[in-house]
């Protein structure tokens, strides 16, 4: 099994149509240069996937949000139609089209950036160790940004455990203790170590742990 972040905008979607946000990832078979687009053709039935949305109302155009999640439910299939919205991908001729199932739309939807900041030590730490392939950050200076022109990134397995956790453990958390978590020492909420264990547990288990974690910090101050 593979781990998947669908990186899109809200605009690019057509609501209410097979088209829509958790029902199918597509793109062009090949870019303009003719290199195709391989990535596309690996996710497979049964994989899970996080959609991370920009373009979403009432916020900056650039704000990205983990908006919702739902996994494979059909490999690439090569088609003719055209996307509804496909904007400057249209008439592209030939699209490789995923069909989604199960999806689950989050709320409250976490905002990436704040996601981010909890686990950058996490995040560097991945980057510098494994150096994953199509993976959805990368470094950059002492620290890293989101790759340019991304779609579709592949998520190590303890990065979407990271990820699904915040989204499980953040509705059941008060925003005050959230704010006392991250506090004004620069500690982070989320350790390397908490969520290797994430992954490695049953939702339940990680919910526990992470809202015991962040309430340890926030009754030490975050040391």
């Amino acid at each position: 099994m593979q781990y998947w972040a669908e990186m899109t905008v809200l605009g690019h979607k057509e609501p209410g149509s097979v088209w829509d946000l958790g029902r199918r990832l597509w793109s062009p078979k090949t870019n303009k240069g003719g290199a195709e687009y391989r990535i596309m053709t690996e996710p497979q039935p049964g994989d899970p996937i996080l959609h991370l949305v920009a373009g979403v109302e009432r916020s900056a155009p650039k704000a990205r949000f983990l908006y919702g999640m739902s996994r494979v439910a059909s490999p690439c299939k090569e088609v003719s139609e055209e996307p509804p919205r496909a904007g400057e991908w249209a008439g592209r001729g030939t699209y490789c089209r995923i069909d989604l199932e199960g999806y689950q739309e989050l709320e409250p939807k976490p905002r990436m950036q704040e996601v981010e900041a909890g686990l950058s030590d996490f995040i560097l730490d991945e980057l510098e160790t494994l150096e994953p392939h199509h993976y959805p950050y990368m470094k950059y200076g002492d620290g890293f940004r989101g790759r340019q022109g991304v779609y579709l990134a592949r998520l190590t397995p303890d990065l979407y455990a990271a990820l699904s956790t915040v989204a499980a453990v953040l509705p059941q958390t008060p925003p005050a203790t959230l704010r006392r978590a991250n506090g004004k020492s620069g500690r982070r909420p989320f350790s390397r170590a908490t969520l290797s264990f994430a992954a490695r547990q049953s939702a339940d288990m990680v919910r526990s742990a992470l809202l015991a974690n962040l309430i340890l910090r926030s009754d030490t101050g975050g040391r």
